[in-house]
C-alpha cells in the first residue's frame, strides 16, 4: 500500500527559492508553490527523507501539522494544545520550540514559546499522565511555530539541525561561508554542466574550503547529508528506519559509484596558511582526500 501524502515545506535563504523548486522538482515533488523564503510541497515520507537527505539549497524540512486564525492567547494555546502530540512523539523525548513573529497579544518570542511549551506539556498530562522535558540545544524534537497577520502554522522541523550544516566542517574559519549558500553559488555559476566539460574549478581565496567540498561533492554525486549522523524525523513516531536505511545505502552506492569513474579537477588558494590546514581538515572529514 503505498504511504500516505502531507504536506512539507522546505525553507532557503531569500532569494533561492527557484534554485530550491528546481532542486525538489528533480527530486520528485511534482505541486510546488513558491514562497518568500521557502517552497510548499507535499508527499509521502520517502520523498521527505530524500529531500532531508539530497536538499543541498534547503535550511529545513518541515512537516506542517496545523493552521488556523487566532486573536487572542487562548485561541492558540487551543490551537497548539488540540493536536494530538502523543501520536507524534513519546513523553520520554525531549522537544524545543523555535516560535517567530508577534501580534498584538503576542508581544515577543520569548512569550509565545512560553505559551505555546505550557499548551504542549498540558496536552500530555491530560492524554498520557505524564510530560515531555523541554531541552533548548540538543532537542531530540523540533517544534516550529509562525505567528503572523493572525495566521498561525505549526510543524515539525523534520531535519533537526539546519541542513546547511554537513558534517564535515570541522573548522569554520573566518567568516564562513554556510554550505547551502556555497551550493547555491556553484548552481548559479553552471558547474553541474561545467565539471562535465572537465574543466577545472579554481578558488583563489578558499578559506576553509567550503566552496572546493561542495563542488566535489556536486560532481561526484554525493548526496549534502550523507555524512550527517542525526535528524529530527528519527525521533518522530511514524520513523521509517527501514526505509531511510535503503536511502542512505542507495546515496552511498551512487557515490562510489560516480568516484570510481570521475576525475575532477579543483585548486583552492588561500594568503592564510591557518585557513589551508582548515580546509584540509575539512576536506579529509568530508571523505575527500
Amino acid at each position: 500500500m503505498r504511504d500516505s501524502e502531507f504536506p512539507i515545506f522546505l525553507s532557503c535563504p531569500k532569494g533561492l527559492e527557484q534554485l530550491l523548486a528546481l532542486e525538489v522538482r528533480r527530486l520528485g515533488a511534482t505541486q510546488i508553490t513558491e514562497t518568500l523564503a521557502g517552497i510548499a510541497t507535499s508527499g509521502n515520507l520517502e520523498l521527505a527523507y530524500r529531500l532531508c537527505l539530497w536538499s543541498g539549497v534547503a535550511n529545513r524540512v518541515l512537516r506542517p501539522l496545523k493552521t488556523g486564525k487566532v486573536s487572542s492567547t487562548e485561541e492558540l494555546y487551543n490551537l497548539v494544545t488540540n493536536i494530538e502530540w502523543q501520536t507524534i512523539f513519546s513523553p520520554e523525548r525531549t522537544f524545543a520550540i523555535e516560535f517567530s513573529g508577534t501580534s498584538h497579544f503576542v508581544r515577543n518570542t520569548q512569550f509565545g514559546t512560553q505559551l505555546t511549551k505550557d499548551a504542549i506539556v498540558d496536552h500530555f498530562r491530560r492524554t498520557t499522565g505524564t510530560r515531555p522535558n523541554v531541552e533548548r540545544r540538543n532537542s531530540e524534537i523540533r517544534i516550529s511555530i509562525r505567528h503572523r497577520l493572525k495566521q498561525t502554522s505549526i510543524s515539525i522541523d523534520l531535519s533537526g539541525e539546519s541542513l546547511h550544516r554537513r558534517g564535515y566542517r570541522h573548522e569554520p574559519g573566518e567568516a564562513p561561508l554556510k554550505e547551502n549558500l556555497a551550493r547555491a553559488i556553484l548552481m548559479r555559476a553552471g558547474w553541474q554542466e561545467i565539471h562535465q566539460m572537465h574543466a577545472p574549478l579554481i578558488d583563489p581565496m578558499c578559506g576553509a574550503g567550503t566552496l572546493l567540498i561542495e563542488a566535489a561533492h556536486m560532481a561526484l554525486d554525493h548526496a549534502p547529508g550523507l555524512r550527517r549522523s542525526g535528524w529530527g524525523f528519527q525521533n518522530v513516531s511514524d520513523y521509517r528506519c527501514d526505509l531511510w536505511n535503503s536511502l542512505l545505502d542507495e546515496a552511498q552506492h551512487r557515490y562510489e559509484a560516480k568516484a570510481e569513474k570521475s576525475a575532477v579537477q579543483i585548486y583552492g588558494y588561500d594568503k592564510s596558511l591557518n585557513a589551508i590546514r582548515n580546509a584540509e581538515r575539512n576536506i579529509l572529514k568530508a571523505g575527500l582526500g
